[in-house]
């Protein structure tokens, strides 16, 4: 009698291979958006959180890219002669994903034009901050990414911090070489972690740690996201069409420069 490794294969038993990996594929690619509803169903409990608490009244609407933009420029400082340039980065960081992209999507790409929320406003100025202190935009993207849902609890934290709210960023562009063996390694996932949840080798001193306060960072972004949200409102009632930059003027001006 033949055993198992020699029998021939029952008829129309590789077409149900093939429905059977079909079928794990569909259960796999369904598993992925089952997780992501309830991933984003928690991130948007969190962003409420930071807002102002659940069942608050959304005192911080979403913006536009081009209010992002200029809510960026002003946080780190950039002018608007480098406009260009800073908005290329600013593509460039979130064509790395470190703000998920919901927008349905059709044949071509996500359709209608993208809005963010506080939470995500939030996690784009840490990403800049970092890029600030000259981290590699590579590690700061990577770092946001990885510890995206602890990340976003620290944030709810801040909101209600009665004073400050401190991340301490362990910065070392050495804790990953040996991994894949290429790449710059300030720019590869490791780079950048919290204080304590890499194993140290050798004698090798502390790496150097970066410390942020999230509860101000918070509160700058919150305040600029009302101010520049409002004006850009306000200006597109007046003069429909009108861009961000103009009604940031507007209300510059109307403001006396604060």
């Amino acid at each position: 009698m033949a055993n198992d490794s020699t029998r021939a294969p029952a008829p129309g038993a590789a077409h149900v291979d093939a429905r059977l990996e079909e079928s794990g594929v569909a259960f796999a690619d369904t598993r992925r958006k089952a997780q992501a509803l309830v991933r984003g169903a928690a991130a948007m409990l969190r962003n409420q959180q930071v807002a102002g608490g659940p069942g608050a009244k959304p005192a911080y609407p979403p913006i536009d890219h081009g209010t992002l933009r200029i809510l960026l420029m002003n946080l780190v400082g950039v002018t608007g002669e480098a406009r260009g340039a800073f908005d290329a980065r600013l593509k460039h960081t979130l064509a790395q994903g470190v703000i998920p992209d919901d927008r349905p999507r059709g044949p071509k790409g996500p359709r209608g034009h993208r809005r963010y929320l506080l939470m995500d406003v939030l996690q784009l100025a840490l990403v800049f901050q970092l890029q600030r202190a000259l981290v590699d935009p590579a590690a700061a993207a990577a770092f946001v990414i990885e510890n995206r849902e602890k990340l976003e609890e620290m944030w709810v934290e801040a909101s209600i911090a009665m004073d400050h709210h401190w991340l301490d960023i362990e910065i070392d562009a050495y804790a990953a070489i040996g991994g894949e063996g290429k790449g710059r390694p300030s720019g590869r996932v490791g780079a950048l972690g919290f204080p304590g949840t890499r194993e140290r080798h050798g004698i090798a001193e502390p790496a150097p740690t970066l410390r942020l306060d999230l509860a101000a960072l918070r509160d700058r972004v919150g305040s600029s996201m009302l101010i520049l949200g409002d004006a850009v409102r306000a200006g597109r009632d007046k003069s429909p069409g009108v861009d961000a930059e103009t009604a940031l003027r507007i209300a510059t001006e109307e403001t006396g420069g604060r």
